[in-house]
């Protein structure tokens, strides 16, 4: 991931082409945006991930997750979804429970009415499949009335999408005793955005304006999340978050 930062911010940024990348939609849109008594164009360069299966934007990956031990069922934390950036701080608009965690009583409660949150399973056993799909969006900024050969890519940031569906064991009891096991699923979902990306104009042309007129440098990548942890049972897991480099 190489910043504009070390090539020199005056070299002009449309100067590479996104269409190359495979399964990605690309979308632009202008606009203007006032900053510091000044007014500046700017250009938003959105992809989206247009094919789950073949994206650079999207990633799958499946886990299992089989324990013995004891497991308080109000207590143990069988998802959890945390999403790390490079600088600055993320946005959990996740479902209930998906990035503050869910628990074994959320999961099982639903059908198995003798759970409580104090009821101890002495064995967990489940699979999990995560599904990460992200939009990422490039902001350029110039002068009103200049040229596009003078614009800066000022940032870069993406709003991710996450779902992760258990599968786990569904008892049917008879007189105290388990007379059959099915494999029954849930699915959560969540999202997860930096505190910039729905005013990313404004940041863009914050940092256009700190360059040009007080020579202070910016990583326009550092509003990028690069990272996910999740949360099972056997601890934690890191993600890396796919995105397209210019």
């Amino acid at each position: 991931m190489n910043s504009n930062r070390n090539r020199g911010k005056d070299v002009p940024s449309l100067a590479y082409d996104p269409g190359y990348v495979s399964g990605v939609r690309w979308t632009s849109k202008r606009y203007t945006q006032g900053y510091a008594g000044q007014v500046y164009e700017i250009q938003e360069i959105l992809g989206e991930s247009a094919d789950s299966g073949t994206s650079k934007l999207c990633k799958t990956e499946t886990k299992t997750s089989q324990k013995t031990g004891t497991f308080k069922a109000g207590s143990t934390t069988i998802w959890k979804f945390v999403a790390q950036s490079l600088a600055t701080a993320i946005l959990d608009s996740a479902a209930p429970g998906f990035g503050t965690g869910i628990s074994l009583f959320t999961l099982l409660s639903s059908y198995d009415k003798n759970i409580t949150t104090s009821s101890s399973l002495k064995y967990v056993y489940l699979s999990y499949i995560v599904s990460i799909y992200v939009n990422e969006k490039f902001v350029f900024v110039k002068r009103l009335g200049e040229s596009d050969n003078s614009q800066i890519l000022c940032y870069v940031g993406n709003n991710i999408r996450s779902s992760v569906t258990v599968v786990y064991p569904r008892y049917t009891y008879s007189n105290g005793v388990v007379v059959e096991v099915q494999n029954s699923s849930k699915t959560y979902a969540g999202n997860n955005l930096n505190e910039y990306y729905k005013s990313s104009g404004s940041e863009a042309a914050k940092n256009f304006y700190n360059y040009k007129n007080n020579n202070k440098s910016f990583n326009e990548f550092s509003y990028l999340i690069t990272k996910c942890f999740y949360t099972t049972v056997e601890g934690s897991t890191s993600i890396n978050i796919p995105y397209v480099a210019v």
